[in-house]
């Protein structure tokens, strides 16, 4: 069996005896020493007080040592004198975005330069992307070379109104090739492919597509233009700002000198009344207050005139003086003073003095100045003249990439405006297109084919159409919305002209046809005045009148359409009219190109014929500058002297000039139906240049 393992029992001798236990033993504590703490009480106002006077002391002397220290210069160091640091030189960046915007900067201030004839051979250096569009000095130490200065000048082509003569494409003769320029011509014809450019030509990247809101920096990459800056630019940390263009030059008809050498002036000129009633004015406008009438062939004194001689100050209607139309009251009867020159109209109210107008009445409107770049009418301005404060040097070359195009052949005349190039095409779109590289920048479906030249004023867009509407619309930038829709009935047959609010028009059909006097604002139709005859052509806008010519010429005033004069012996007029003030033989000259080809020149404010001309050959289109009235047609164009009315000259064109010449004092351009430009020296006529727009 196994053995058991486990506790063993204690033996009964070691078990505690039953009941409770005894408590242990304690043992005594020893003996306390005393301890015995002592309280020592102090006064605390005499402790507040010392420390007071302590620190009170310690502050009065910091502060004394301070004034001290600033007295004897020892606190501050000597005040430093402000001395110039030179900036470091300017480099460039490979900042390809900063690059890219420079570049666009500068082709703008590019086009502004075209327009001022900029040209010199050295071109300049571009600035640091971190001030774009600015120039640096060129290099003086370098070598200047000559190299050809591309400039981008923008000129519309012309629609032909009324029936096209036959064009007989000839082929140009050699023409010279001067420095080459680079000119927009957005023209209302069908655009083909560009042809291979020659080795030396630059070739342009593609456009790229333009945002929606486009002011005047341009965020497509753009090649650069270099201008040849006729001084060296200083630099300024704003962006260069285009200078306006210069006006555009006028004869002065100053009175001819006497042998004393003094003007030739008198001090009234002795005038008959020609209408019954003729109605006196305070101020020389039909908006001014009515003070009197004048009856039939009554005699006046003529005191003064304005301007333009188009309104005489006349004496007088109840003892006081006041404003009438010259054509009402012409000059009759007047000698020669002594000492007048040989040759010299007495009956010409030139040599009467302007007349200030009254103080304090309504100021008249005034043409607004055109924007430098812009084309706004279809003749630039809106006396039809055709003139431009600048023409482009030949010869041309294409600016943008590749032709701005629409889905068909662009088919009226195009204008410009700020960012923006607006032409009308056969799939009855307007469009805008940008005129720095030619992207589209909008357009905007308008239902029928617009064959007229837009008109833009103000940053609004005026259309008219085959189907006879007229149609407003404001440009966005990348859109345009229309403000009006006005219906005729008839379609139009000239573009647009303006003084101040009030827009001309002409419409039309089979021999019918209506001049309208449109609302800017609304589109109201405020006036109409019906002609018969050959086509209704351009309303020519002169001081007050606006002057249609058809199958007759008639000069209506431009608020209320009364009829001041009326030739009805000049019929089928087929170039004109055009308006210029001042003139050479009058204050105010118009001139038109009837259907016996014979060139007139009318005194503007009268209607009274001053000299006319026979041109032989039929002309579709007149410009004017200083010396010369320039007829152009089918094959040619020609320059007639205004003062001795001879032929200076005639240039053969190769085929029909379109509209009219383009001219300033030094220069002609014309553009022909089969797309080629010319360009001729506007004293002699010779050729300076030309191209083949593809």
């Amino acid at each position: 069996m196994p053995k058991r393992l486990g506790r063993r029992p204690l033996p009964p001798s070691s078990l505690p005896p039953p009941g409770p236990r005894p408590a242990p033993p304690v043992e005594p504590l020893p003996p306390r020493t005393p301890a015995y703490v002592y309280v020592v009480r102090r006064s605390s106002m005499a402790e507040i007080i010392t420390v007071a006077v302590l620190i009170a002391v310690l502050l009065l002397l910091g502060v004394g040592l301070m004034l001290w220290a600033v007295r004897s210069d020892l606190a501050f160091g000597p005040t430093p004198t402000p001395t110039r640091t030179s900036a470091p030189p300017l480099s460039a960046t490979p900042d390809f975005r900063a690059t890219r915007l420079a570049e666009d900067m500068l082709t703008q201030t590019a086009y502004q330069a075209a327009l001022l004839g900029t040209r010199t051979p050295t071109p300049p250096q571009l600035v640091t992307p971190g001030a774009p569009g600015h120039l640096l000095p060129p290099d003086l130490t370098a070598t200047a070379t000559l190299t050809p200065t591309p400039v981008t000048v923008m000129l519309p082509g012309i629609a032909v109104y009324g029936p096209t003569p036959e064009s007989s494409e000839t082929p140009l003769s050699a023409l010279a090739t001067p420095t080459p320029i680079v000119v927009v011509l957005p023209i209302g014809i069908s655009i083909s492919a560009l042809p291979t450019p020659a080795p030396d030509e630059e070739v342009f990247a593609p456009p790229t597509e333009t945002p929606g809101e486009l002011p005047t920096a341009i965020p497509t990459e753009t090649p650069a233009v270099l201008l040849p800056p006729a001084a060296p630019p200083t630099f300024t940390p704003e962006p260069p700002t285009p200078a306006p263009l210069p006006p555009t030059p006028s004869p002065t008809p100053l009175p001819p000198p006497t042998a004393t050498g003094q003007p030739y002036l008198v001090t009234s000129l002795r005038a008959f009344v020609r209408n019954e009633n003729t109605t006196v004015r305070l101020g020389p406008s039909v908006v001014y207050t009515a003070t009197g009438t004048l009856a039939a062939n009554s005699e006046v004194q003529l005191l003064g005139r304005t301007p333009s001689g188009e309104w005489v100050y006349a004496c007088c209607v109840d003892n006081r003086p006041g404003w009438v139309r010259q054509a009402y009251a012409r000059p009759r009867d007047n000698g020669l003073p002594p000492g007048a020159p040989q040759g010299t109209n007495g009956n010409d109210v030139r040599w009467l003095g302007v007349q200030p107008v009254t103080t304090g009445l309504l100021p008249l409107p005034t043409p607004t100045p055109i924007p430098p770049g812009d084309y706004p009418l279809w003749r630039y301005t809106r006396d039809a003249q055709g003139r431009l404060p600048q023409l482009p040097q030949p010869s041309v070359s294409l600016a943008w990439p590749a032709p701005a195009q629409a889905s068909q052949a662009l088919i009226s005349p195009a204008v410009v405006t700020g960012a923006s190039v607006v032409v009308a095409s056969a799939d009855q779109h307007l469009y805008s297109f940008d005129r720095i590289n030619g992207n589209q920048r909008w357009r905007n479906n308008l239902g029928q084919p617009i064959r007229q030249a837009p008109a833009v004023l103000g940053g609004e867009i005026f259309v008219a159409d085959d189907a006879g509407r007229l149609i407003a619309l404001a440009d966005r930038g990348n859109e345009s919305v229309q403000i009006w829709n006005t219906g005729t009935g008839l379609p139009a047959v000239t573009s647009f002209s303006v003084y101040s609010d009030t827009l001309f028009v002409g419409v039309g059909q089979d021999g019918s046809y209506q001049l309208l006097a449109v609302d800017r604002d609304n589109g109201a139709v405020l006036r109409t005045f019906t002609l018969t005859g050959s086509p209704l052509r351009y309303p020519a806008v002169g001081d007050q009148l606006v002057y249609a010519a058809a199958g007759v010429v008639v000069a209506l005033d431009v608020l209320n359409y009364e009829v001041v004069w009326r030739r009805d012996d000049l019929t089928n007029i087929s170039a004109g009219p055009v308006y210029s003030s001042p003139g050479v033989r009058g204050l105010a000259e118009l001139y038109l190109v009837d259907g016996n080809n014979r060139l007139f020149c009318l005194d503007a404010n009268t209607g009274i014929e001053l000299w006319n001309y026979d041109n032989g050959e039929a002309a579709s289109g007149l410009a004017v500058n200083d010396r010369f009235v320039f007829v152009s047609g089918n094959g040619y164009v020609k320059a007639i002297t205004r003062d001795t009315v001879q032929q200076a000259w005639r240039a053969t064109t190769a085929g029909l000039v379109v509209g009219g010449a383009w001219v300033d004092n030094e220069r002609v351009l014309a553009l022909t139906q089969g797309g080629t430009l010319h360009f001729m020296d506007a004293a002699s006529g010779g050729a300076l240049g030309g191209a083949i727009v593809p």
